[in-house]
C-alpha cells in the first residue's frame, strides 16, 4: 500500500499541472523591460518556423528590437531570408538549391509545416517584406548574408 501512494501523488501532480504546461506552449514572455540587449536568431524560432515574417513580428511584438536573419539571393536577384542554402528539405517542402530557384518558385513551398502544422504555408519572405516589419516595430535586422555561389 505504501508503494502506491508515490505513484498517486505523482498522477495527482501531473494532472494538475497540464494546465499550467499546456499555458506555456506558446512562452508568454516579454523582453520589453530587460537590462540587456536581447536579440532574436533567426526571429522567434523556439517557437516560430525560422526566418519567416511570423517568427520576426512575434519577437518584435515581446520587445525585442533586433533581429538576426539570414538572408540568401534567388535565381531572379531577389534577397529572401532563408538559412541552409545550398539544401532546402530542413525547412521547406522542396528540394535542390535555393539559388536555382526564381522567387515565383519559392513562394509556392511550405516553409512553416516543419514547425507545426499551425504554420502550415508560411513562405519564404523576402528582405524587403522583413524591413517593413522590422519598421513597422521601430525594430532593427542583423543580416547574415550567405554566399553559395562558390
Amino acid at each position: 500500500m505504501k508503494k502506491i501512494y508515490p505513484l498517486i501523488l505523482s498522477c495527482f501532480l501531473l494532472l494538475t499541472n497540464v494546465n499550467s504546461w499546456a499555458q506555456c506552449a506558446i512562452p508568454q514572455t516579454s523582453f520589453s523591460d530587460c537590462n540587456y540587449t536581447p536579440i532574436g536568431h533567426r526571429g522567434y524560432p523556439s517557437v516560430y518556423p525560422e526566418n519567416t515574417l511570423l517568427s520576426i513580428e512575434e519577437l518584435f511584438k515581446r520587445g525585442v528590437k533586433y533581429a538576426e536573419v539570414d538572408v540568401s539571393i534567388t535565381k531572379d536577384s531577389v534577397y529572401v531570408l532563408f538559412h541552409d542554402n545550398p539544401s532546402m528539405f530542413r525547412t521547406t517542402n522542396g528540394s535542390g538549391k535555393l539559388n536555382d530557384k526564381t522567387l515565383a518558385e519559392l513562394q509556392l513551398l511550405d516553409a512553416g509545416s516543419w514547425k507545426g502544422e499551425q504554420f502550415k504555408n508560411a513562405r519564404i519572405p523576402t528582405l524587403i517584406d522583413a524591413l517593413k516589419i522590422a519598421e513597422k516595430y521601430d525594430a532593427h535586422l542583423y543580416l547574415d548574408t550567405k554566399n553559395y555561389n562558390v
